[in-house]
């Protein structure tokens, strides 16, 4: 459940944080972060090239996210880039000396 508010928290933030009202993606280009809400730290970057960066933490919870951003209507739509399941996502660089 905890998680799941976290989540909501985060789509909650780029709804609100957007300003919908500019006609052209240009505009919307820019870092937007979170105003008001106590101990909780979040910051989307809309880039020129259509990626984005998404940062949500709270306590010890930190989510992240990355992709493509575009315009549809009023509504701006994040298709975040998922990691494929061949490999680890992290994996123990040991040498041997």
């Amino acid at each position: 459940m905890k998680k799941q508010i976290f989540f909501f928290a985060g789509w909650l933030v780029l709804v609100l944080c957007i300003p919908l009202q500019a006609t052209e993606p240009d505009q919307l280009v820019g870092r937007y972060y979170l105003h008001g809400v106590r101990e909780v730290g979040s910051e989307l970057l809309l880039k020129n090239d259509g990626s984005y960066a998404w940062m949500l933490a709270y306590g010890n919870e930190d989510h992240t996210s990355e992709g493509r951003w575009s315009r549809q209507g009023n509504s701006i739509v994040l298709t975040a880039i998922v990691p494929t399941a061949t490999g680890p996502l992290f994996q123990l660089d040991t040498k041997k000396k």
